[in-house]
């Protein structure tokens, strides 16, 4: 259920309310039409009854009754429909992303909402046939600008997600991320994986799987510090030009591993440079917008990977667990559990912060 809270864009827990379906969400989308009196129509490209909804739906709203919608909102997710995104696609219609979570899993619908014309379109029978269509070229300028409009709004405010996870080796990162990528797939149009670093600048050399990520003797202290400034400058380039495009088309972006990593684990990255340099550049690395701190036992660990010793795997683990402290947007996962509770964990953080972000925007 989505707490009072989640309406005013504070914290909230985003918890199944038995099962749910595409056909649940149309009978009680119609239904709360109607208690709100609003006035509205199928449009026929979907029309589709309560007992036969797909992942779309387009319908049409009296423009008088506009500001009834967000009670319709309110409403669906008060029965655990999660109201995820809002994205203008013309002058006239908005797209209204709605998600659920049946057993562990996130499912998806898209609801069109167009304003009516009423001196052009008759709303007397309830759901009466109605084709979006205009000759008028002053309205098709205002909808080209709009549209314009539109995506530069998206690239100040995107709709995508920023995620990137963080652990010591043998946490799971590599798993979870590939089921949390599938499990939240309704949620966003596409996805991009990075690991570390965006690597627009320059290609980060393929070395294959790392058996000894200490084996290497650190960098000098100029040249540490040289390396470190260019990967800023990296990570800038590359947000710029590949992870804000993606959020602004509504995509997830998945960092496996991210800079904050050098604040735990310099010697991976062969940094030979003062430690206070590392943490006073961070904050000018681009903000994730949720970051997935990964535990597990000191056993299920060494189960995966022996790759460090066990006293340095308890000084990450410590290290990443203050980390999760100190980061805002920070949320510790828990993986030595069952893959599913894993997930389903980390999809509903994901549900909480869209949720919340829909709220604050809307």
């Amino acid at each position: 259920m989505i707490s009072a809270e989640a309406q005013s864009g504070q914290d909230c827990q985003v918890q199944p309310d038995g099962n749910h379906s595409a056909h649940d969400f149309g009978r009680l989308l119609f239904r709360f039409l109607e208690e709100h009196g609003i006035r509205y129509c199928v449009l026929p490209a979907h029309k589709h009854s309560p007992e036969d909804v797909p992942n779309k739906l387009d319908l049409a709203i009296h423009p008088e009754d506009e500001h009834k919608w967000p009670r319709v909102v309110k409403s669906l997710s008060a029965h655990a429909y999660l109201p995820i995104r809002s994205v203008h696609c013309t002058v006239k219609m908005r797209r209204y992303d709605f998600a659920w979570f049946d057993s562990g899993r996130m499912s998806g619908i898209a609801v069109y909402v167009i304003s009516y014309d009423e001196r052009e379109h008759s709303l007397e029978s309830e759901r009466p046939e109605w084709t979006c269509r205009s000759h008028n070229l002053i309205e098709g300028i205002f909808r080209l600008v709009g549209d314009r409009y539109q995506r530069i709004q998206d690239w100040i405010r995107p709709t995508g997600l920023f995620i990137v996870a963080l652990g010591p080796d043998g946490v799971g990162k590599s798993t979870v991320i590939k089921h949390l990528v599938e499990a939240t797939r309704p949620a966003f149009r596409g996805h991009q994986l990075f690991h570390w670093r965006p690597a627009s600048l320059w290609r980060r050399k393929h070395i294959g799987n790392v058996t000894d990520p200490h084996g290497q003797v650190p960098h000098s202290a100029w040249w540490s510090v040289a390396r470190i400034l260019l990967h800023i400058l990296d990570y800038w380039f590359g947000y710029l030009t590949k992870i804000r495009p993606a959020l602004a088309r509504s995509n997830l972006v998945v960092f496996d591993r991210y800079f904050y990593d050098l604040l735990v684990d310099r010697r991976r990255y062969r940094y030979g440079g003062p430690q206070w340099l590392i943490s006073a550049l961070t904050p000018f690395v681009p903000k994730p917008d949720l970051v997935l701190v990964l535990d597990a036992s000191d056993e299920t660990i060494l189960s995966r990977k022996q790759e460090v010793s066990p006293q340095e795997l308890r000084r990450q683990r410590n290290c990443y667990r203050q980390l999760a402290a100190k980061i805002v947007s920070a949320e510790l996962v828990q993986t030595d559990q069952e893959i599913g509770q894993v997930v389903g964990r980390a999809s509903q953080a994901v549900a909480r912060l869209l949720v919340r972000r829909f709220y604050e925007r809307h």
